[in-house]
């Protein structure tokens, strides 16, 4: 279990520091607006290793102690990748599923630039599907209520697409299901023979969750009404928009054309006239000279840009 304990150790110093310095937390949690309109792109990875809590750190931690170091076991035993190809395996399972569960949350929340979450929870799905993968007859306790893994394989991916389309709590549900999807590929990957054996259930479990899936990209609104998705799924696309077709063949600046799909705009005026407000509430409170050299260019320059008269609205103004 190297790799478990090395995985729980990282995300109790990163939360602890995140905890105790809050520009951390800031800087590295998930935020949609920061990652589509500056391409802070690291944020789906950092992101994975803070939480929003103790509570929420340690119903995490638990969960990947005991279905992660599971899951190292198996890729680990010697008639698999033995100890060190199952340790990168393990690795590989554990990062992509973080990286998919973000991206699909970027996907699905993108009309929402101010968007946060933090947490492990994507590549603790993903670690869990993949085991699902290996040994879905075996059986396990949620909330110390016994069920078989299939049937908890199953209600899970209930449960978030419901989530995903009530969107209800202060839950990642869209951060859930992309990790679970992507540790349920890695995991046919990487355990073949387990994956062909049980081929009927994860392929009867996988394909309809991810044309519901683009349904719900299709139709944002489908959680009010789960049938509208047969509509959405067959209805033409339409056009491209006429930026999407010119402009981005013709600027190197993501700030000439709307840089989130389906028309989001991220105003970068009023995120950079946040910037800026930040910066002189510092200097109010604690003076000019507390500030570093690289503090007071990002300054001048957020002077400079902002007095200036042009549309930074992300390509279009928004509508009154």
């Amino acid at each position: 279990m190297l790799a478990t304990l090395i995985l729980l150790i990282a995300n109790v110093v990163f939360t602890y520091m995140g905890f105790s310095k809050p520009e951390i937390m800031s800087r590295y949690k998930f935020h949609v607006g920061r990652i589509l309109g500056y391409r802070e792109y690291d944020r789906m990875f950092t992101s994975g290793f803070l939480h929003g809590g103790w509570g929420h750190l340690a119903m995490n931690m638990m969960s990947l102690y005991f279905m992660g170091g599971e899951l190292e076991r198996f890729y680990c035993l010697p008639r698999n990748y033995g100890s060190g190809l199952g340790i990168a395996i393990y690795l590989i399972v554990y990062v992509g599923s973080l990286l998919g569960g973000d991206a699909l949350a970027l996907l699905m929340r993108r009309n929402d630039s101010n968007y946060t979450a933090v947490g492990a929870s994507g590549a603790i799905s993903g670690v869990i599907f993949a085991l699902l993968v290996i040994s879905p007859d075996s059986w396990l306790a949620v909330f110390f209520i016994p069920m078989p893994f299939w049937v908890f394989g199953i209600l899970y991916v209930g449960f978030s697409l419901f989530g995903i389309g009530k969107q209800f709590g202060r839950i990642g549900h869209e951060a859930h299901l992309g990790g679970a999807l992507i540790g349920l590929l890695l995991g046919c990957l990487f355990a073949p023979w387990q994956a062909m054996e049980h081929w009927i259930f994860l392929t009867a479990l996988a394909v309809p969750t991810m044309l519901i899936l683009y349904g719900m990209y299709r139709n944002p609104n489908i959680g009010s009404n789960p049938w509208e998705w047969l509509k959405s799924f067959f209805a033409p696309r339409g056009p491209r928009p006429y930026f999407q077709q010119n402009q981005r063949s013709q600027s190197t600046n993501p700030f000439d054309f709307p840089v989130k799909q389906d028309g989001l705009e991220v105003n970068r005026r009023a995120m950079m006239q946040r910037e800026l407000d930040i910066l002189l509430d510092r200097v109010s409170r604690k003076g000019y000279h507390t500030l570093s050299a690289a503090e007071r260019a990002r300054l001048d320059e957020l002077g400079r840009e902002l007095n200036k008269n042009t549309d930074m609205s992300g390509g279009r103004a928004p509508q009154a």
